[in-house]
């Protein structure tokens, strides 16, 4: 038999905005995880709003997720976030435009060439998709997109070319850990520990880096666009070649346009 409470539908409302309905146990995951929050709103009819922390069943995960300090994204935040996206997703669809063009004039190539052209093209096997898996042991080429492993302990593990895009790292440790040409695009690395690691090449376009200790990292030639580097340590830290478009700095400095190994200020309006 099913509890009652778990076939029920809840809609969401935050800053005057509802979503919805979603399933009683989907919403509690999400404000388990800090992406709904304690003083957001939920409802079952869509006319009678509460605070989530006043309801059961989410107060209890509310409670959680603030003893954690897992809290949703300010819309300054989300805004931030949802830019770095578009550009990001712009700059895959010319890559791609780009690579239809290659593909095109290989054929042509390869027609000219006679029938052996096809099968050297369609004869090699291509290797299979990397599908995340959240139970995986730290090793490289591991993939972890959009997984939570909030506290990982992960030291010295060789994370090389890992895929962990919106992957949840909140106060992981991963000191002197290789993650060189990993992708941790919009990854919440709140608190994390990656003293002397490696992050050469990687890509940490849009995370969330606040109050992580990057402190004698070497991060050259890494992309920080649009990264949250409030309150992070970055003493001897290694930013070669790195990009810091638009990416906020220990400091709250909001970096500007271009600015590569060290962060150039905005400058201020006329």
């Amino acid at each position: 038999m099913h509890d009652d409470s778990e076939m029920q539908h809840w809609f969401t409302r935050r800053s005057g905005e509802v979503a919805g309905p979603f399933p009683t146990a989907w919403l509690v995951r999400q404000v388990r995880k800090g992406q709904v929050g304690a003083t957001d709103q939920v409802s079952r009819d869509g006319a009678d709003w509460r605070a989530v922390g006043s309801v059961q069943p989410f107060a209890g995960a509310a409670i959680q997720a603030l003893k954690a300090g897992r809290h949703p994204l300010s819309e300054e935040e989300e805004e931030r976030r949802e830019q770095a996206r578009q550009e990001l997703l712009e700059a895959e669809r010319r890559a791609g435009s780009n690579l239809v063009g290659m593909v095109v004039g290989a054929l042509v190539l390869l027609s000219l060439l006679g029938g052996f052209g096809y099968a050297f093209l369609f004869g090699v096997d291509t290797a299979p998709p990397r599908v995340a898996d959240c139970n995986a042991p730290p090793a490289a080429g591991v993939v972890w997109e959009s997984c939570s492993l909030a506290g990982l302990q992960g030291d010295d593990a060789d994370l090389r070319e890992l895929l962990a895009r919106n992957v949840d790292l909140q106060r992981a440790s991963l000191r002197r850990a290789r993650l060189d040409d990993g992708d941790l695009s919009y990854a919440n690395l709140t608190g994390a520990d990656l003293g002397f690691a490696t992050l050469r090449n990687a890509r940490l376009v849009g995370a969330t880096l606040t109050g992580t200790s990057l402190a004698f990292g070497d991060l050259s030639g890494a992309d920080l666009s649009y990264a949250n580097l409030r309150g992070a340590r970055l003493e001897k830290a290694v930013l070669a070649g790195a990009r810091l478009d638009k990416a906020i700095w220990p400091d709250g400095t909001l970096c500007a346009p271009g600015s590569v190994g060290t962060c150039n200020p905005l400058p201020a309006a006329p």
